[in-house]
């Protein structure tokens, strides 16, 4: 074999912590014949060989085998069963095909295999092209779901449901390179993601904070986009209830908004989100504000993901149902909750540009935000600045309730130490209201030097807020 010596197979096979490989095999095979440390100890150097040479096919699967028929015999924990799991990724990347063959080589499937096993073809999936046996895996892990009741063991799957969801993906992607095709046509593939829908929903126990639970929004996040955007439409009724219920039990939020942005970002692929997600629309929405009211740590990624998918999915619901969308967030702008209301104010911005600016609806935001300014809930004035910021740059003030929301930043302008006297008398950011008249001359003038100090004055506050 090119770049690999006698001296090196010699080394490999005969040298691994001292022990001869062939003593170490049979020994292994031996119940309680090994201590756990001399084991683990054997592992590790084991997997280094491997990873700095290349093993011949008959040698591979023999340690291959071994691996296995310790994990099922001993059934190791903790850091053995770790070293057990690098060393078949260590196979498996040159030989994955024989690693992940090993999850189906027996005929009868009486109990689950090691999750040493399921973890390595999870990973494997993830960085080997395995589309030869995405099939017979997916076929396999479909009968054993039904048999998962512990939670180590539902995690081991869903290693291996993600893997196997993204490779397909990935193939299933006409713009990415990869090297084989599948065993697998699309029309299957959608029939299997369904399938494992299904399942994990019918069989699996997701009503408490866990890890289970976190990592089936993960797969089912996946599962969204391999199925028809006609059959997941059927499905948006349940699986909105399932939502709301999880939300319940206190899940970690960034897994619920990531859930919800996959599945109304697969729904809108067919250009339309159907009729069921229209009839969930408020469900959907409130378990967004939910999300976003959330605090953000920016020290914790899924806390920051956890904000910017939610108002990524207010975009795309949106586009959708502008209209509806538009009277949910007034609404949610008119509550009494203060935090619901930065909510709406903060998803109003962001989806702004994507609402047709029609005279009802210029008319329902004036009223919103009048409203909003008569109630001057303290929490709610930062974001409020920020929108009447936006409105400023859409004319809003010269709509006839125009001077309501400029004579409201006046006000704070006159009472806020934060902006300095002199942007309130003639700085850069506008001048004095007086001043600014007096300059301007006809009424004309006047009122359009009002709007134009309401918007600066406005600009300045929200910064400094």
């Amino acid at each position: 074999m090119a770049g690999f010596s006698e001296t090196d197979k010699r080394d490999l096979e005969y040298n691994i912590s001292g022990r001869n490989i062939k003593n170490f095999m049979e020994a292994l095979q031996v119940a309680g014949q090994l201590s756990a440390d001399n084991v683990l100890q054997t592992l590790k150097l084991l997997e280094v060989k491997i990873l700095n040479n290349e093993l011949e096919t008959p040698l591979c699967q023999k340690v291959t085998d071994l691996i296995v028929g310790y994990l099922r015999k001993m059934k190791p924990e903790g850091e053995l069963e770790e070293m057990c799991t690098a060393v078949l990724m260590a196979l498996g990347s040159q030989f994955p095909g024989m690693v992940i063959t090993k999850l189906w080589d027996r005929q009868r499937v009486r109990k689950l295999p090691p999750r040493g096993l399921l973890v390595t073809v999870g990973k494997l999936s993830l960085c080997q092209d395995i589309a030869r046996y995405i099939d017979a895996t997916w076929e396999y892990i479909l009968r054993i779901l039904r048999m998962a009741k512990e939670e180590d063991d539902m995690l081991a799957i869903c290693h291996v449901l993600y893997g196997l969801v993204v490779s397909t993906q990935k193939h299933l992607d006409p713009a990415a390179k990869h090297e084989g095709a599948m065993d697998i046509r699309e029309e299957a593939v959608a029939i299997k993601a369904y399938q494992t829908l299904r399942v994990l929903f019918n069989r699996w126990s997701l009503k408490s904070k866990d890890k289970v639970t976190e990592q089936v929004l993960v797969v089912i996040g996946r599962l969204f986009y391999l199925i028809p955007p006609f059959k997941l439409k059927n499905q948006v009724n349940w699986l909105t209830r399932w939502l709301m219920s999880v939300i319940s039990t206190k899940v970690t939020p960034f897994y619920i908004s990531q859930c919800i942005f996959q599945l109304v970002d697969a729904l809108a692929l067919s250009g339309c989100g159907g009729i069921n997600l229209e009839y969930q629309l408020e469900n959907i929405t409130d378990m967004l504000f939910n999300q976003l009211n959330e605090k953000v740590n920016n020290s914790d990624s899924h806390s920051v993901l956890n904000h910017s998918l939610a108002q990524r999915a207010f975009c795309i619901l949106t586009k959708l149902y502008s209209d509806q969308v538009v009277f949910l967030l007034q609404k949610t702008m008119e509550s009494k909750d203060p935090a619901k209301t930065v909510s709406a104010l903060q998803v109003f911005v962001d989806v702004f540009q994507e609402v047709p600016q029609t005279e009802k609806l210029q008319s329902k935001v004036m009223h919103s935000v009048i409203n909003m300014i008569q109630e001057d809930f303290e929490p709610v004035r930062k974001p409020l600045l920020n929108f009447i910021e936006m409105l400023g740059q859409h004319n809003y003030f010269a709509l006839p309730l125009g001077d309501i929301i400029i004579n409201y930043i006046v006000k704070l302008s006159q009472s806020d130490s934060s902006v300095s006297r002199d942007q309130a008398e003639g700085g850069p950011m506008g001048g004095s209201l007086q001043g600014r008249e007096q300059e301007e001359g006809t009424v004309g003038n006047r009122r359009e030097g009002r709007i134009g100090y309401g918007w600066h004055m406005g600009r300045a506050l929200a910064s400094k807020t």
